[in-house]
This record gives C-alpha cells, sequence and structure tokens, in this order.
C-alpha cells in the first residue's frame, strides 16, 4: 500500500467511525461520556502539542491554573490535580502516597476493585497485602456486617472502595469509622461517578469520610481522557508532588477542554446529573417490563447512571453485547459474583451519553424494546439496526452545554 492509500484508509475508517458512533448508534456504554462540540473542538488546538515544561508555554499555564480554579470549586476542595493520562495512574499514585513496601489495604474484592489497586497493579507490584473488602450482590454493595467482623484487630494505611459497576452510594460515614479504628484512610475511586459527584446527585466522598477522590474526566464529567485527584490535605499533596512528573501527561493535550467541561458541569451539572440517574431507573425499569433479568430490583436497580443485566439464560455478557453491537446498541460485558461465588454473566449499561443528546425516560422504552427484539426474540439485526439508526437521527445535538 502507498503512503497516500494508506492516509486515504486512515481518514476513511475515522469517518467511518464518526459516521457509525456519532450518529447511528445508541451508546450505552456506562464508561463514555460525550464532550461538547466546543469541548471537542479544542482537542485540535494548537495548544495541545506544545510541550507545558518547555518556553512558550505561558498559555498552557494560564489553561491550567483556570481549570484547577474550576475543579477546586467544582468539588468545594483545597487541591485538584488533573494531568495525570487517566485515573488508573491516579489510582496507582495515590496508594503509593498512603502506603510503604508491605504496608495493609483493605480493597474491595475482585472484580469490583479495580485491577490498578489490585495484585496485577500498583498494591501487587509495591508488594501491598490486600485484606478483600466483602461484597454483597444481591444489595449490590459493601456487605458492612462482614467488613466489621474481618477488620476487627487489624491495622492498615489504606481502604479503597468505588467500582466500575457502580450502582450505590456506598455507606462512607459507618466505613469512615471502621478506617479510623484500622489507622487507615479512604481512597475513594469515583472515576465512573465524578459527574454525578459534581453535579450533586450520587455522594459527597469527602464530606463522608473519604480522604481523598480519584476519578476520570471522560466518563460521567464528559470530558477528555484524564485522571483527577482531589482531596484537602496539604501534607498528602507534598508528597503528591514528586510523581506529577514522571506520572503526568503533557498539560496542554487536554485542558483546554477539560477547562470547558468543568465550567459546564458548574452551569448545566445538576440538570445533567438528575436526567442521567433518571434515565438509568427508567431505562431499568423498561428492561425489567420487557423481560430481562435486572440487578438490583429491589433496591430501585440503581442510584447512578449505570444498571445491569444479568444474561445468563440469554447466552452470557459476550454474546448479548456482541448482538446488541450488530444492531448498533454499545454496551460491555461484565463479570459479577454470587455469595457461592459461581461467574454471573451480565452486560452493564449506562445513560450519561443517551442523556447529553437529549433523551428523556419515554425513549427509554423505545430503547429498552430494541434490547428485547435483539437479545430475547432475535430478530433480523438488520431491521432493528434500520429502526435504531433512524432513532437515533432525532438526537443529534449535545445538550447541558
Amino acid at each position: 500500500m502507498t503512503h497516500e492509500a494508506t492516509i486515504d484508509a486512515i481518514l476513511n475508517i475515522v469517518k467511518a467511525h464518526e459516521e457509525w458512533r456519532g450518529k447511528k448508534c445508541i451508546n450505552l456504554d456506562a464508561a463514555e461520556g460525550t464532550p461538547s462540540p466546543v469541548g471537542q473542538s479544542l482537542l485540535a488546538a494548537d495548544i495541545n502539542r506544545r510541550v507545558p515544561t518547555h518556553r512558550g508555554a505561558r498559555c498552557a499555564l494560564q489553561l491550567e491554573e483556570i481549570t484547577g480554579s474550576l475543579a477546586k470549586r467544582l468539588f468545594k476542595v483545597a487541591f485538584a490535580e488533573l494531568r495525570f493520562w487517566g485515573c488508573s495512574i491516579a489510582n496507582a499514585v495515590t496508594p503509593r502516597c498512603l502506603t510503604n513496601v508491605g504496608d495493609t489495604i483493605l480493597a474491595l474484592e475482585d472484580p469490583r476493585g479495580h485491577k490498578t489497586y489490585r495484585d496485577a497493579g500498583y498494591s501487587g507490584h509495591r508488594g501491598l497485602k490486600i485484606i478483600d473488602i466483602p461484597f454483597n450482590v444481591d444489595d449490590f454493595d459493601i456487605d458492612m456486617d462482614k467488613l466489621k467482623k474481618l477488620s476487627a484487630g487489624q491495622k492498615a494505611k489504606a481502604m479503597i472502595v468505588g467500582t466500575s459497576t457502580f450502582l450505590f452510594p456506598h455507606p462512607l460515614r459507618e466505613m469512615s469509622r471502621i478506617a479510623e479504628d484500622l489507622g487507615a484512610k479512604i481512597m475513594y475511586d469515583g472515576a465512573h461517578v465524578l459527574g454525578l459527584i459534581a453535579g450533586g446527585r450520587f455522594q459527597d466522598p469527602l464530606r463522608e469520610g473519604a480522604f481523598v477522590l480519584t476519578g476520570s474526566s471522560q466518563k460521567t464529567l464528559g470530558g477528555p481522557m484524564g485522571g483527577w485527584i482531589l482531596h484537602n490535605d496539604a501534607d498528602f499533596d507534598k508528597k503528591m508532588k514528586p510523581l506529577i512528573d514522571v506520572y503526568q501527561g503533557p498539560v496542554g493535550n487536554r485542558i483546554p477542554a477539560l477547562a470547558v467541561a468543568v465550567a459546564e458541569m458548574l452551569t448545566f451539572g445538576k440538570d445533567y446529573a438528575d436526567q442521567v440517574i433518571r434515565n438509568a431507573k427508567a431505562l431499568a425499569t423498561a428492561l425489567d417490563q420487557e423481560g430481562l433479568d435486572m440487578i438490583a430490583k429491589k433496591k430501585g436497580f440503581t442510584e447512578s447512571h449505570t444498571i445491569v443485566m444479568n444474561a445468563e439464560r440469554i447466552g452470557g455478557g459476550a454474546t448479548v453485547s456482541h448482538i446488541l453491537e450488530e444492531v448498533n446498541i454499545i454496551c460491555n460485558e461484565v463479570a459479577l459474583w454470587r455469595s457461592d461465588e459461581k461467574p454471573r454473566l451480565a452486560v452493564r449499561i449506562g445513560t450519561p451519553e443517551v442523556t447529553r443528546y437529549g433523551m428523556k425516560e419515554q425513549d427509554m422504552a423505545t430503547v429498552a424494546n430494541f434490547i428485547r427484539r435483539a437479545v430475547i426474540d432475535r430478530e433480523q439485526p438488520s431491521r432493528i439496526r434500520e429502526e435504531v439508526s433512524e432513532f437515533r437521527s432525532q438526537f443529534l445535538t449535545v445538550k447541558y452545554c
């Protein structure tokens, strides 16, 4: 293939992707948000290719200062570190500053605890001893009775909570009392719910007992890719500063777009977060009425942007998510566990992007009908795909911006 043909192929793939994902798909990936047109346009600005630590970076530094100030205002914190490539890095830097080699930590059991602070990630490389925080799948939250028994007489430096399938707020106030007895500080992984926290519609970790809050800017917050560390402790900030030069990405590559996203959350965040959660509840209810097996029904399905569908009897999470992709509905499979530790194959579904494009509760019934026809009735994919694309064509303008 010639150089020119290669370039053409690349451009065609990108164009096809933008046409498909941007105009024809219903995106229910709980881990993906949507930047506003202004924020998206800034990702192509000249400042994005400049090195912020070199000469000529005064504009990048000004933007960094503005963005940090906005973030502190939004989350009501004294310190906001926004320069990481992603939350995975923030989730490695934070326990690095809270622990020493060989220390004990408590972290959510696999698969809820993120791998960045489990054995495969920082904690394993650091030689930390991990005590699993027990999780009750029926309530879809931390099992506080088991945690109290498990932690009795223990000493630990950190308690790490937060999960990639985050349906309900954690009982942080009760957990903070346990952490105090352990001598541990709570790290709250808010990667998936940071935008809901910003909108005041999930929980307020730093006011409920968490010492530090990490998060992603590209999920419910609706900004560019990036990782955050938010806290109120000057000593922790001093300990973290030497690590910034090692782990941060180029500031200019996302700070202008991030500034826009944070400013938009200050203005529209409460309305947006409220609608995201209302859509999630409405979609779970509609799917339940369509005959799908929805997790946590007795608790109202969710208090976040995420809902979970048990896919055991309809082929498993991977099969179901593949079928849905064939009809232009994007979601992903997740592994859950019962108390007897047998695998529960499920699909994680989220409402950030459909909400940002203006869908409301009544539209969730239509989406649920598409899903039922695809994964239960197993209708011809081409027919449903055409209807999905036609339905999506009504929602092409980004809202809350």
